[in-house]
């Protein structure tokens, strides 16, 4: 199994984790010298061992277990041999080996309110670097607001400039006219949808992202024109509902049911709820309804996969680390603060959920 075309670039973590990371361009010899202190070994034959394995086939882990990469490739994963002549030898007792984590709706930027107004802040360095340090090997932005600088950042990657992991660039957000986000491709006709999703295909991005107020037809005409590039799009609805966006070849849905407008009463096509309608809309859908089950069984026939990243609701002060939390300056804990509440309460989630999401 190939890990690397270069020589392998080996965290070990703090978190007490081992990540094998194929970072195919990232040839140690070639980072600089600021760039080779997130190298913990270069040489041509590593055996780590004492290592607990976790193998990403939903086995049981298996402790006191050996892995031996040979210039770049697995050359042994299991029970321990005897290590070949001139390895570097890692003891890796306490930690865990596992295949680098592919995370599929992550950003480069964080958000801040200054004086009531939202701003979107681009962190091309030291976002790469947690994500890896946080065992994601490849990642996908699902939407950017600085697409040109994402695709720099993933060229710099794939170059040794920056320490990272690979990434799926998404193109900026595929958005409706009547937005009011000002990073955001407004789209109003399918001609708007054909040429922005070819422009930004020939940029180099290789996936898109359908925002709240993008209609119907125009999500088709986006869809259309991405599959045509080999492209994929996936989706944060709400004037489009879950049903017209499968109908129009959606691949991917994002968040969960929070988005799914199909439920609504008295909902204009093409059209975002009124300001009416509100956080019990989510607590009241009947999720055993059958209405709902059919949405799911359309979904699974015609492919459109799920992205629920229930982490995004997670929003309870107490349930990140210390150390996740030492992370964040302090405009960004402070939004982080702000969300949550301090008490986190399902329903402060849900109103603010929507209010950002206008």
């Amino acid at each position: 199994m190939k890990i690397s075309s270069f020589k392998i670039l080996l965290a070990l973590l703090a978190t007490g984790c081992i990540c094998l990371s194929p970072l195919h361009a990232q040839r140690a010899d070639f980072l600089s010298e600021a760039n080779r202190a997130f190298v913990t070994t270069d040489a041509p034959i590593i055996a780590i061992k004492n290592v607990r394995i976790i193998d990403g086939t939903g086995g049981k882990a298996r402790p006191n277990q050996m892995i031996i990469i040979h210039d770049g490739r697995l050359a042994h994963v299991g029970e321990p041999v005897t290590a070949p002549h001139g390895a570097d030898i890692i003891d890796a007792t306490g930690l865990t080996a596992l295949p680098g984590l592919v995370m599929m709706h992550e950003h480069l930027f964080y958000r801040t309110r200054v004086a009531g107004e939202t701003h979107y802040n681009h962190e091309p360095i030291t976002f790469p670097r947690l994500y890896l340090a946080h065992g994601a090997t490849t990642i996908r932005t699902a939407g950017a607001h600085y697409p040109l600088q994402d695709l720099l950042v993933k060229r710099s990657i794939a170059e040794g400039a920056l320490i990272g992991p690979d990434i799926d660039v998404t193109g900026p957000y595929l958005d409706g006219g009547e937005s009011t986000r000002r990073h955001n491709l407004k789209l109003n006709t399918a001609e708007d949808a054909k040429d922005d999703v070819a422009q930004w295909a020939e940029q180099g991005v290789t996936s898109f992202k359908a925002f709240s107020r993008l209609k119907p037809a125009v999500l088709r005409a986006a869809v259309a024109e991405a599959h045509m590039h080999g492209i994929k799009v996936t989706g944060h609805l709400c004037a489009t509902t879950w049903n017209e966006a499968i109908d129009a070849g959606i691949d991917n849905i994002e968040h969960g049911v929070i988005t799914a407008t199909d439920f609504v009463e008295n909902k204009a096509s093409g059209e975002c709820p009124s300001e009416e309608y509100e956080a019990s809309y989510i607590e009241d859908l009947p999720i055993q309804s059958q209405e709902i089950q059919s949405l799911i069984d359309k979904m699974i026939a015609n492919d459109v996969a799920l992205t629920a990243t229930l982490i995004r609701a997670e929003c309870w002060p107490d349930r990140p680390t210390a150390q996740s939390l030492s992370m964040l300056g302090p405009q960004a804990l402070g939004e982080f603060r702000s969300i949550c509440h301090e008490d986190g309460t399902y329903e402060e989630f849900v109103q603010l959920w929507i209010d950002v999401t206008r």
